[in-house]
C-alpha cells in the first residue's frame, strides 16, 4: 500500500521469471511527469511475469502529457495474468490517458485468464483510451474475463477496451463499458 507516499507499489525491470501471487497492490500515485506508466505495478522488459490473484485498487496516475495504466503498465513484456482484479484505477490531468485498468504497450505476448476489469475511469483532458484496457502493439489474449463499468468523463472515447495496434483476441469474455 502506497496510501500518501507518491510512489508506484511495485516496480520491475528486466527480470526472467518472476511470479506474483495473492497481493493487493493498493494507492500507488507516482509524481507526475510528462509521460508516466504504472501506478500499481510497471514492469518493462519482463520474460515471464505471472500475477495470480492480485488485486489493483485505487491507484492513480496523473500525466502532463501521456499516462498508461492507473493499476499495471506492461512494456515489452511476456505476461500471464490469472484471477485478478482491476478496479477504481484513475487516469486523470492527464492530455492522453490510456487504461486506467491496465495497459499493454509493445508486449510481445500477454494473457489474461478469469480477470475482472470494473470501475476504472479516466478524467483527463485531451484524449481517453479504453478507461479498462489499453493495448498497443503486440499480442494480448483474454479469455473468461469480465471488462465493464469502466468509463471517461469525454463523449466519444470508449471507457471498456481500446486497441491502438496489434492483435487481442477475446474468447468467452463480456466487454462493456
Amino acid at each position: 500500500d502506497a496510501l500518501g507516499a507518491q510512489s508506484r507499489v511495485f516496480q520491475i525491470k528486466q527480470c526472467g521469471n518472476l511470479i506474483l501471487e495473492g497481493l493487493t497492490l493498493a494507492n500507488g500515485s507516482p509524481a507526475t511527469s510528462a509521460t508516466i506508466y504504472g501506478g500499481g505495478l510497471l514492469a518493462i522488459g519482463a520474460s515471464g511475469l505471472g500475477l495470480t490473484e492480485c488485486t489493483l485498487v485505487n491507484n492513480r496516475l496523473a500525466g502532463k502529457d501521456y499516462a498508461y495504466g492507473a493499476g499495471i503498465a506492461l512494456q515489452d513484456c511476456v505476461a500471464t495474468l490469472d484471477g485478478c482484479l482491476f478496479i477504481g484505477n484513475e487516469v486523470y490531468n492527464s492530455n492522453r490517458g490510456h487504461g486506467a485498468g491496465l495497459a499493454f504497450v509493445d508486449c510481445a505476448s500477454c494473457d489474461v485468464n478469469t480477470t475482472i476489469i470494473s470501475n476504472n475511469f479516466i478524467q483527463s483532458g485531451g484524449y481517453q483510451n479504453g478507461a479498462g484496457f489499453y493495448h498497443a502493439t503486440g499480442v494480448a489474449r483474454l479469455r473468461n474475463c469480465l471488462i465493464a463499468g469502466n468509463w471517461v468523463a469525454k463523449a466519444g472515447y470508449p471507457g471498456g477496451l481500446q486497441i491502438d495496434s496489434g492483435t487481442v483476441t477475446c474468447e468467452s469474455s463480456t466487454i462493456t463499458d
